[in-house]
């Protein structure tokens, strides 16, 4: 059998056959796509002064704000689903549970000031779990 082998270098970004963008924020994956590097604590939402509504997995929000106010978590949520929130403000916040339960109950929960927490969505009867 003979071996193929191909020059260092002969092969350049311009070559490869991989779908999307080759830039500074994107590596090669295995399936041959160009993905967003990045993930898990690569990009925080700054709330000052305002209530939120979180309304994708993965979303990590700073609160801060003087005064008390509400962060509300979904209405539906797949298991695996994770919100991280640190409190900055000097307000208490209140994490709305928009029907879903918190601890495997149905109440609301708070994040005093100077707190963080990140919770995950396990199931119906569970719902979302500080970890």
């Amino acid at each position: 059998a003979t071996a193929l082998t191909i020059a260092a270098g002969a092969v350049d970004i311009a070559h490869l056959s991989a779908t999307g963008t080759a830039n500074g924020t994107t590596f090669l994956c295995g399936n041959n796509t160009w993905t967003a590097s990045g993930g898990l604590y690569s990009t925080w939402e700054v709330v000052t002064d305002d209530d939120h509504e979180v309304t994708a997995s993965g979303e990590q929000v700073i609160m801060n704000s003087a005064a008390a106010r509400d962060l509300t978590l979904p209405s539906s949520a797949s298991p695996g689903d994770t919100v991280i929130i640190k409190n900055v403000g000097a307000g208490t916040v209140t994490i709305v549970r928009n029907g879903l339960k918190i601890e495997g109950a149905d109440q609301d929960g708070t994040l005093a000031s100077t707190k963080a927490m990140q919770i995950v969505y396990v199931t119906t009867a569970l719902g979302w779990k500080e970890i």
